[in-house]
């Protein structure tokens, strides 16, 4: 019997949990088998082996069919070199609201996006908008009074 296709978010898990925190395939299948749908070995393994040849997990056709839709609908294909000036505006401005952020953006690539499809992009490439804090951990309130108290002596 021939195994269904997992679908793209399922392979990017798949990828994931056994390339990037290198579980065995019986954890995988553990934790993506849940209700009705059962992920196989030879699931995985063609998943990863997909992954290792192509870097994609979908196929040729496939990645090809949905960067020609998103041409015809007039979206943005955020390549190599954009993702990182992207990341570049992140890490110099942190605190910039997104509309500074795609204004430098745009003076950069000289290409305008939506704000959705850069706030996309922001969460692709592992970041969130959040302004940037610093948040309160035992190692800040030690530091805090430290400080605190070498102002009183």
């Amino acid at each position: 019997m021939a195994s269904l296709r997992l679908s793209e978010d399922m392979a990017w898990l798949v990828v994931f949990k056994r390339v990037y925190q290198n579980k065995s395939e019986k954890t995988v299948i553990e934790h993506l088998s849940s209700g009705p749908f059962k992920v196989t070995r030879e699931q995985i393994r063609h998943v990863v082996r997909k992954f290792h040849k192509t870097g994609h997990v979908l196929s040729r056709t496939g990645v090809a069919r949905q960067q020609d839709a998103a041409r015809r609908e007039g979206r943005i294909v955020f390549n190599k070199a954009r993702c990182r000036v992207l990341v570049e505006l992140l890490l110099d401005s942190p605190d910039d609201y997104l509309s500074e952020l795609r204004a430098k953006f745009t003076a950069r690539t000289g290409v305008r996006s939506s704000l959705m499809t850069l706030c996309r992009a922001i969460k692709a490439a592992g970041y969130s908008r959040k302004n940037a804090r610093l948040r309160s951990s035992p190692a800040l309130r030690a530091l805090r009074a430290c400080a605190a108290s070498s102002l009183h002596v």
